[in-house]
Order: C-alpha cells, then sequence, then structure tokens
C-alpha cells in the first residue's frame, strides 16, 4: 500500500532541484566567461589611436574661460541731458584725437549758460555799484570825522580861553561849566563817530564778501556749464576704434548715460573666469595660457575681483605679446593657470584613455599586441599628463577610451 509523501520530504525535493539549476547556471556562466577571458579581443590597427612617451615638461593646471578685451577702452558719457542730433560715426570706424563722434542738442544748455552770465553781469553791476556807495560813504564819513575834530580844537580853546577868564574872575562858574560840556560833548560824538565808522567799514566789507561769493559761484557754474558744452560735441580725446555708440537719432540721454566707447586695439587683455572653487589657487601674477585657433599665448594674472559672481571669480590677463591678425575683441578663449611644473619628465599626449586617476590600466604596444600595464600618474594639463612610473620614452601607448578592455590583460593589434 502506497504512503503519502510528507511535506518536508517534498520541500526538501524541491530545494535539491533548485540548488542543482543554480549549480549549472553558475558553472555555464562561469565556463562562458573564463572562455572569454580565455580569448583575448582584437582591434584592427586603424581603430587605434597611439602617442609616444617623451621627455618633457608637464605643467599642472586648472581651467577657466574668458574673453578678449582691448587692453584700453573708455567710455564716453553725455555731460547734459540733452539728445542725439545726428550721428557722425559708426561702430567699428576708427576715430583721431579731435574728431567727433555725435552731435547732441545744446540749445537750452545754451540758453542756461546765457542766463547764468546774465546774472553774473547783474552781480558784477551791483559789486560795482556797492563799492561806488563805498567810496562816497567812506568821503561823507572823513569829512565828518574832520569837522568834529576842529570843533573839538576850537571848543578846547574856548575851554582854556574860559578857565583863564575864571581864575582872573571875569566870568562865572556858569561859563567854565557850560564850555566844559561842550568840550566834552564834542569828544564823545567823536568817539561815536570813529565806533560808527568802524562798524560800518565791517558791514561793508561782509557785503562785499557775501557779493564776491556770489560772484564766484556764478563763475564755477558757468565755467562748469561751457566745459560741459565743449564735451557735448563729442570731440574725442584718444586715438582708435569705436565698438560701440548709441545711433538712435532723437533718443533722450540724461548727463551720465554712455554715448559711445573707443578702444586702441593695438593690444589687448583677457577677462576670464573661473569657478570659485579655485579661489584659494588664485593669486596675482601667476603665469597662464590662452589658447584659441590651436595657439598659446603667456600672460599673467593682472587683478582679480574681490567679488564672487554666480559662483564665478573673475580676473584679469596680462599677455606677454600680441598678434593683432589672430586677436580680436570679444573672441572667446580658454585659459590655463599655470599652478606647478615637473621639467624634463616623461609625459604622454592626454586623451580619452585618461580618466583623471593617480593610477590607472593603459595599453602598451608591443609587436602586434597592445599589454596592459598600471601606471602612476603625476600632474596633467590640457595636452599631457606626466607618467611617473609604468611608461619610459619611446614607448607607444594607446591613447583611445579603453574602458571596456580593463579586464583583460592583452589585446591583439590585426593589421588592416
Amino acid at each position: 500500500m502506497d504512503r503519502e509523501i510528507s511535506k518536508a520530504q517534498r520541500n526538501w525535493d524541491r530545494f535539491k532541484i533548485f540548488f542543482g539549476f543554480v549549480l549549472f547556471s553558475s558553472i555555464a556562466l562561469s565556463s562562458i566567461i573564463g572562455f572569454k577571458l580565455w580569448m583575448a579581443p582584437s582591434l584592427k590597427r586603424n581603430e587605434v589611436m597611439t602617442a609616444k612617451a617623451e621627455i618633457g615638461n608637464v605643467e599642472e593646471v586648472f581651467t577657466g574661460i574668458g574673453v578678449v578685451v582691448p587692453e584700453f577702452e573708455i567710455s564716453v558719457t553725455s555731460p547734459i541731458d540733452t539728445k542725439i542730433k545726428k550721428l557722425l560715426k559708426r561702430s567699428g570706424e576708427s576715430v583721431k584725437i579731435g574728431e567727433p563722434v555725435l552731435e547732441l542738442d545744446i540749445e537750452s544748455t545754451k540758453n542756461e549758460l546765457e542766463k547764468l552770465e546774465d546774472e553774473f553781469r547783474l552781480k558784477e553791476h551791483k559789486k560795482q555799484q556797492l563799492l561806488i556807495d563805498i567810496n562816497n560813504e567812506k568821503i561823507e564819513l572823513r569829512s565828518e570825522y574832520d569837522i568834529k575834530k576842529l570843533n573839538i580844537e576850537f571848543l578846547k580853546l574856548e575851554l582854556t580861553a574860559e578857565k583863564k577868564l575864571n581864575n582872573s574872575n571875569l566870568n562865572s562858574m556858569f561859563d567854565l561849566r557850560k564850555a566844559n560840556l561842550q568840550y566834552e560833548i564834542a569828544n564823545r560824538e567823536l568817539k561815536f563817530l570813529e565806533e560808527k565808522s568802524l562798524n560800518s567799514e565791517a558791514k561793508i566789507k561782509g557785503d562785499l564778501k557775501g557779493l564776491q561769493i556770489e560772484l564766484d559761484i556764478k563763475t564755477k557754474q558757468i565755467e562748469k556749464l561751457k566745459r560741459k558744452l565743449m564735451r557735448a560735441q563729442t570731440r574725442t580725446e584718444h586715438s582708435g576704434v569705436i565698438t560701440w555708440v548709441k545711433d538712435e537719432i532723437g533718443i533722450r540721454v540724461e548727463e551720465g548715460d554712455t554715448l559711445y566707447k573707443i578702444a586702441d586695439l593695438s593690444s589687448y587683455k583677457v577677462k576670464g573666469s573661473v569657478s570659485d572653487v579655485y579661489a584659494e589657487k588664485l593669486s596675482p601674477n601667476y603665469p597662464v595660457k590662452v589658447r584659441f585657433n590651436d595657439r598659446d599665448f603667456n600672460g599673467r594674472i593682472s587683478r582679480i575681483s574681490p567679488e564672487v559672481e554666480e559662483g564665478k571669480i573673475t580676473f584679469f590677463v596680462d599677455l606677454e605679446s600680441y598678434d593683432h591678425h589672430l586677436l580680436k575683441p570679444n573672441l572667446r578663449v580658454e585659459i590655463m593657470i599655470i599652478t606647478s611644473l615637473s621639467k624634463d619628465t616623461v609625459r604622454l599626449r592626454n586623451g580619452p584613455y585618461y580618466r583623471g586617476q593617480n593610477q590607472q590600466k593603459v595599453f602598451v604596444m608591443s609587436n602586434n599586441k597592445a599589454i596592459a600595464r598600471n601606471v602612476i600618474i603625476g600632474g596633467a594639463n590640457l595636452d599631457y599628463i606626466e607618467i611617473i612610473n609604468g611608461v619610459y620614452p619611446g614607448e607607444e601607448v594607446v591613447i583611445n577610451n579603453m574602458e571596456r578592455y580593463l579586464h583583460h590583460q592583452e589585446i591583439e593589434i590585426l593589421e588592416d
């Protein structure tokens, strides 16, 4: 009689089947991987890019972007509130010293100048009139003073005579007293006249000083307005090329608005920017290379802006030499800031193979094979990487992106 199989037995049987399937799958997968590892991959020779290791210098750099700007550029602003009447020069045109660029409407400013000059003439006339009045008053006071002095002399003589008569009992005490009082009154009147004269002179000096201050203010206003009118002729003070001009005829401009920009295109500098993560590495006088059109220009950082804007630090580069056929305003360039220099080291041309690591695997050509080697890498830039150990001068290295072959030790190179 058949017995029913227990639940535990059934579970054990299922487990043995599952385990056997997993074991078989693992063995099969291992065999496939082992076969692939045993079978070395191959590449056609025309698919392989190589470079030879050599002895040279490697500059360690971090990079930024920049734009070429004229070394000398000025912005000319409007000296007055006005409007643009006529355009005489356009952007891109050359100008010489003294040439006008724009014609501004200066009629209202000329009227303002005429008004100031009229006010100045009125003040000047008032000053002259005051001087005449002062002179007349001085003459009157001097005459009155002289008369008072003569009167005092006369009263002094009378007082002396009255004293003699009184001593001889020829007059009364009343006559003596009267003569004495008249003399005293005359002296007090003279003293009052002297004080009045001093006060009048001080007042006159104050009036003249106030009037002169008003005249000086008007003079400064007139001179300032004349300078503005001179500048409103927009005659250039420098030779160069107009890089920008406000060319909207009839548009109103306020004092201080930019009218045009003029630059000397015989020399240039570079305005660059880098991420603020490099803030501690950035310093004035650092050497840099500016690259454009596959050509490098040497230079040094001249100035660093103290502000950080949108995570970027702005700096300026002075170039050591200029090639005016290549340099143009607003040309975008790449800037390499040099932080260190390794001289006479083994170097290899940079390429897709380099993954930015200090240690990595590269493939060195040997006969018709590319053999894997572990190398130690030092500094690097856009052109070269420094090989500290693992590759020797003259050896040929694959510079393709070899990431898919990193688990292989060698690759067969097939001739075309």
